[in-house]
């Protein structure tokens, strides 16, 4: 198994079989094959395969219809034989849940782990230990291990962060040596990228996905796009784009985007500037009542705009998907960001805000973890 996700959408019959069944069941083999484009005995034999690893199964239960003729079962996902685990690792927690095979969470915790204060190998076997007590009494096997991150993943599965003040780190090693299980690890803006590719369908008629910029901003700012169905995998970096200028604002401060716009940046103005909040919940509740705290997120949220329009003047996507809490916690701001956009950007920007909402970091630590499966499940039954 390689050591870096491959975050596109399935190419082989049995993956393309198992991404349809996993995402539009009840679904017939005839319903399969005009939703796929395959053939009626390539579905016959991707689905005896996929039947044989145990990771679809016939239900008689569901069959609707009493027509003439012999009925059609349908298939659904199987009964998950084995499971997977991720970890998203952020600035400051780190998100930790294991998924069965269709991607439900069975349990899952957070890690009070502030990532650019310790050093790369005692916070990695931090998370070690959390997934060893977060799997305790689970009977079922782990078959692999992802991990997101704020950094970049060489093709050997070793990272740098520069968020994390992070050298060259052997991250899927150490994982894979101290769970005993393959590891794999990507950046986590491509993983949340990732997340809405695997909830995507496929066609039948074989046309390409639209492109897709996704921005992400919450204590860190990042992008990731998508192209002819795959995260594009930056060659050097990780997507981050928290290091970039920040514009001059009387009410931010800071000379980065991350300084100006992070919620450490923010609720750091929002005291200075008079207004008492501990978390970026109490500012935006303050918003309500306070003009001060109001006007402060709406300067986040109007930077924000303009670096979500910067990018997407460079990039050129049909898309522009919004994520992260700084966008989805903040209804508000989020209309700020939009006419931001749509003021600066030369060309009328079709806007949407991530499906994932408050769940994003657990859907990157998904996206990573059944990455393998998702691109090859034969391989693992």
């Amino acid at each position: 198994m390689a050591p870096t996700a491959a975050f596109r959408l399935p190419s082989s019959p049995a993956a393309r079989l198992h991404h349809q069944i996993r995402l539009q069941w009840p679904i017939t083999r005839p319903e399969l094959a005009a939703s796929t484009g395959l053939s009626q005995p390539t579905v016959a034999r991707g689905v005896t395969a996929l039947l044989d690893a145990g990771l679809v199964e016939e239900r008689p239960d569901l069959i609707t219809g009493t027509g003439a003729g012999r009925p059609r079962i349908p298939l659904a996902p199987a009964k998950s034989r084995w499971l997977h685990v991720g970890a998203h690792m952020g600035l400051h927690t780190t998100h930790i849940a294991i998924f069965d095979t269709v991607g439900r969470v069975l349990r899952e915790t957070d890690l009070d782990l502030p990532l650019d204060a310790v050093a790369a190998e005692e916070a990695i076997d931090s998370i070690i230990a959390g997934i060893h007590r977060l799997r305790t009494g689970i009977a079922r096997p782990l078959r692999t291990v992802g991990a997101a991150l704020s950094g970049h993943v060489a093709a050997d599965g070793t990272v740098t962060s520069r968020s994390y003040g992070w050298g060259r780190t052997d991250l899927v090693g150490m994982l894979s040596d101290g769970l005993g299980l393959p590891a794999l690890a990507a950046p986590d803006v491509a993983a949340m990228a990732a997340s809405e590719l695997a909830a995507t369908p496929l066609r039948a008629d074989g046309e390409r996905l639209p492109t897709s910029l996704y921005f992400y901003a919450r204590e860190l700012i990042g992008v990731a796009w998508t192209v002819d169905g795959a995260v594009h995998r930056p060659a050097h970096g990780d997507g981050s784009i928290s290091h970039l200028r920040a514009p001059v604002s009387d009410l931010l401060g800071g000379e980065t985007l991350k300084d100006a716009v992070g919620a450490t940046g923010v609720l750091a103005a929002a005291r200075d500037h008079g207004v008492r909040a501990e978390t970026m919940a109490d500012l935006i509740a303050a918003a309500q009542t306070n003009a001060t705290a109001r006007a402060i997120l709406d300067e986040r949220a109007r930077i924000l705009g303009l670096a979500v329009a910067n990018v997407a003047d460079i990039v050129d996507p049909a898309h522009v998907i919004l994520a992260g809490a700084a966008f989805t916690d903040d209804a508000a701001g989020l209309r700020v960001a939009a006419r931001t956009i749509a003021d600066v950007s030369p060309v009328r920007r079709d806007i949407r805000v991530s499906r994932a909402r408050g769940t994003i970091t657990r859907d990157a630590a998904r996206a990573v973890a059944l990455d393998p499966l998702h691109s090859d499940p034969l391989s693992l039954a």
